[in-house]
């Protein structure tokens, strides 16, 4: 089956963390004997340095076109419009050296839309995968809401990865859509054993430095713990707007010396630090899915969540802890439960839990399987 997968981006050496998620479902979809040619439309700005223009990579056993322009924060009709044009441009090269695809398979809405005119003219089945967390709020924007009622309707079927995000879109377009996750890389992410090392118990923590991930919680929350138990650390991994913010906190709260700001980092390095670890946090505000925390579900640590979107589809009393957004007080307890309980956390259980659901083997027949019954 020869399918064509539509994204933004394809992970590289300056920017190892964009497009994984599509990554990483091309790479398991070939590996179960599709053939699957990549076309990643970057209209990043100019602020974001990269070749300008077409290229053509094998990586992974995967082959790779990218049509990289430089468009930036620009209106939305006129991103609707360009993005449009700029996929026709990539689709029709893809297409002269390869043939036309069998499928086509967009991730995300914004992708999605910029195939709706190849869609119209070749009638291609057409599958979208959704990830947009904004997706998930109660009000989304005026753009969004007409993207979604234009789009969708021309798939033959949209793949939510996650149940509240399904339900979004139900309640958004009316458009029923199945329900398939993101994929852990348990090659990467594999189990290893975590030990506490005198008493000092070593929490981490990864994701966007925005305000959507709420780590200004974290940090609060952090320092009272800290408090009771002055010898743990915290690690964050991840980069963003916040991040000047976020360290002028951490230096006002006086816990400089127990946090440390890692940064951008490659999956490696991230699996490398969790070894180390005891416990994973985020208390993110809003998430469709929230990969992050199967990726350290999968090493075997026990994870502190938020009622958010996407975790509570998959944290159980057994792998972590759930409580709700922006509370401070519930993130300390939670924090204080893992680490006076810790024994009870089986940390091989949690990585085969996290395993069998996420595995790229499992999602990807879960996809194939989609595809097959709506192609004739």
């Amino acid at each position: 089956m020869y399918i064509l997968e539509i994204t933004n981006h394809y992970p590289n050496k300056k920017y190892p963390l964009n497009g994984i998620f599509a990554r990483d479902q091309a790479i398991a979809l070939a590996n179960e004997g599709c053939e699957i040619i990549v076309a990643a439309l970057d209209l990043r700005s100019i602020r974001r340095p990269r070749p300008f223009g077409f290229s053509k990579k094998k990586v992974d056993g995967v082959t790779v076109y990218t049509l990289s322009l430089y468009m930036g924060n620009v209106p939305s009709f006129i991103f609707n419009s360009f993005s449009r044009f700029a996929f026709k441009l990539l689709y029709n090269k893809i297409v002269e050296e390869n043939g036309k695809p069998k499928l086509i398979h967009a991730h995300f809405l914004e992708m999605a839309q910029a195939c709706i005119d190849v869609i119209k003219k070749e009638n291609i089945p057409f599958f979208i995968t959704e990830h947009t967390s904004t997706l998930n709020n109660e009000e989304i924007s005026k753009n969004h809401f007409n993207l979604m009622n234009e789009t969708y309707p021309l798939a033959k079927q949209i793949i939510a990865v996650s149940e509240s995000l399904q339900k979004s879109i139900k309640k958004h377009t009316g458009i029923d859509s199945s329900v398939v996750y993101n994929i852990v890389d348990i090659s990467t992410f594999k189990y290893q054993e975590h030990k506490i090392k005198d008493d000092s118990f070593h929490f981490v923590s990864c994701g966007a430095l925005d305000k959507r991930k709420d780590f200004e919680t974290l940090l609060k929350a952090f320092a009272q713990h800290l408090k009771k138990y002055p010898q743990d650390k915290l690690t964050i991994f991840g980069d963003g707007k916040e991040k000047n913010n976020l360290k002028r906190l951490s230096d006002q709260l006086n816990i400089n010396d127990r946090v440390t700001f890692a940064l951008r980092a490659s999956r490696e390095e991230i699996a490398k630090t969790y070894k180390d670890a005891q416990i994973f946090i985020l208390l993110s505000k809003l998430e469709t899915f929230g990969v992050v925390y199967i990726e350290a579900m999968s090493t075997g640590l026990p994870v502190i969540a938020t009622r958010c979107g996407g975790p509570e589809n998959f944290v159980t009393d057994e792998t972590g802890f759930i409580i709700e957004p922006e509370n401070i007080e519930q993130a300390i307890s939670a924090m204080e439960y893992i680490r006076l309980n810790y024994d009870k956390y089986d940390q091989k259980e949690i990585s085969k839990y996290t395993n069998n659901l996420f595995s790229p083997k499992t999602i990807a027949q879960q996809i194939i399987k989609i595809f097959n019954s709506n192609i004739e």
